[in-house]
């Protein structure tokens, strides 16, 4: 949606990172759960070690929005089109394995995949959603003053972290929305624009302060109160913040590289393909199989595994953009 013709990929490699961010929580949080008191008091190290890469994996989705925002997008129908193609072209193509092979009939459910109309893929719907309230988002940051700007976006957080986050008074899903998205591509936006020098002085410091912040609280939380107090969620403060100082960090520096701008072409294909439920209780499956193995063993199994998931996944989308190259030159 917002590319340039000439890619910098370390903005490339930091998708790719986000990409496997959201792996590593598909398979961390979505299929075992975080330590609890009595693990962390018997197994510190190992423990720390799970809830640290959680804590630097749940900024995956944050990231990708907030890339958008970035650079900003310019809505164009093909561009969304593209979007929607990828999505069907690949959920039809699992379908129609499925239906093949025999593992599954035909069904109204089925039909509802294949069209992403489930919950898997709220993903898909909220950044279309985005993309179609560009335009406006794009026209409030050209004529808003900056002062009015900045009001805004620290009215919003004020509103979201108290009606959301810590009493669940107004549903935005944990992040899972709309609007949330919206949050975060305008607070991109003001970052780009107006370039705020303490976030360009301290991203690093930033980025350290705010990950071992949420190490710490979740831990300690997980110790006292039997759950991470909402640290793993998209809408969370400190979750934003370190999206965001990740963000500068890659963004500040340039370099160019064909192998990472072609896996960044395909990341949004490896969340299509692998959170397919057809395919993700095999994900599942084989995660829970990894699991058997102690500590680094297991650490460096599940790297491998889901490395081998990412490149599965990009040489599948080969074909999808074969196909669609072939229609745009075409229509052309």
């Amino acid at each position: 949606m917002n590319r340039t013709n000439k890619r910098n990929s370390s903005v490339e490699l930091l998708r790719v990172i986000a990409m496997f961010f959201i792996l590593i929580c598909h398979a961390v949080l979505g299929t075992q759960q975080l330590p609890s008191g009595m693990e962390i008091r018997e197994n510190l190290f190992y423990s720390l070690g799970s809830i640290s890469i959680s804590s630097i994996a749940i900024t995956g989705v944050d990231v990708f929005v907030l890339i958008s925002g970035w650079f900003g997008i310019n809505f164009k129908l093909k561009s969304v089109l593209k979007i929607v193609f990828e999505t069907l072209f690949l959920l039809i193509l699992i379908y129609s394995c499925v239906l093949f092979l025999g593992i599954d009939t035909f069904s109204i459910d089925g039909v509802r995949l294949c069209l992403a109309l489930t919950h898997q893929y709220w993903f898909i719907m909220a950044y279309i959603g985005l993309c179609i309230f560009a335009p406006i988002l794009n026209a409030f940051v050209e004529n808003c003053p900056r002062e009015v700007f900045k009001r805004f976006l620290i009215l919003f957080y004020v509103f979201q972290t108290y009606y959301c986050l810590l009493t669940d008074t107004v549903d935005y899903y944990g992040g899972y929305s709309i609007v949330f998205f919206c949050g975060l591509y305008l607070t991109a936006r003001y970052f780009r624009v107006y370039t705020p020098q303490f976030m360009n002085k301290n991203a690093k410091q930033l980025l350290l302060g705010t990950f071992v912040s949420i190490v710490v609280i979740s831990t300690f939380s997980l110790v006292a109160l039997g759950h991470p107090a909402k640290m793993f969620r998209y809408d969370n403060p400190l979750v934003i913040i370190l999206s965001l100082s990740l963000l500068h960090v890659f963004v500040n520096r340039t370099f160019n590289s064909t192998f990472i701008n072609w896996l960044a072409g395909s990341c949004l294909s490896v969340y299509i393909i692998h959170y397919n439920p057809y395919v993700f209780r095999h994900f599942q499956l084989i995660i829970r199989n990894l699991m058997e193995s102690d500590g680094m063993l297991y650490a460096l199994k599940l790297a491998a595994f889901l490395s081998l998931v990412f490149l599965v996944c990009v040489l599948v989308d080969q074909i999808r953009i074969f196909i669609w190259k072939r229609i745009v030159t075409k229509l052309h």
